[in-house]
């Protein structure tokens, strides 16, 4: 009987982790890949003006969302990490989301995601300015 109790205790515990560990993985938001690895997938610099930010998704771990209009016209999206940050390789280098407005200009480097976002994170020379407030 004593046992029981203890592999019900593991059971739950077992349980538990795989379940966060599946929707910690879930992260399609933000996700700089798919079936490619990080290697293979190509770093993008862009440069333009804040259209928007979005930050709705960042209390269940999704990325600050801002879209830019680049200089020759086109958007871009960058997504920038939340609670991922502090994991961050490029950290350092990746300026606070609190003062960003729309109208700012903005320059990042990252790795382009399996939509086309740019995020900032997963190498040493990534990062994300504000040019300018």
């Amino acid at each position: 009987m004593k046992y029981l109790g203890i592999l019900i205790v593991l059971a739950v515990l077992i349980g538990g982790v795989g379940f966060f560990a599946g929707w910690w993985g879930n992260t399609s938001e933000i996700d700089v890949g798919n079936e490619n690895t990080n290697e293979q997938m190509e770093d993008r610099t862009v440069r333009g003006t804040v259209l928007s930010i979005n930050s709705e998704g960042i209390v269940v771990d999704k990325p600050y969302v801002i879209t830019i209009t680049e200089t020759d016209g086109s958007t871009a999206v960058i997504h920038i990490p939340s609670m991922g940050l502090p994991v961050c390789v490029a950290r350092g280098e990746i300026a606070s989301t609190d003062t960003i407005e729309a109208g700012d200009v903005v320059e990042a480097r990252g790795k382009v995601g399996v939509e086309g976002a740019i995020t900032p994170c997963i190498s040493a020379d990534h990062y994300f300015r504000i040019l300018s407030e």
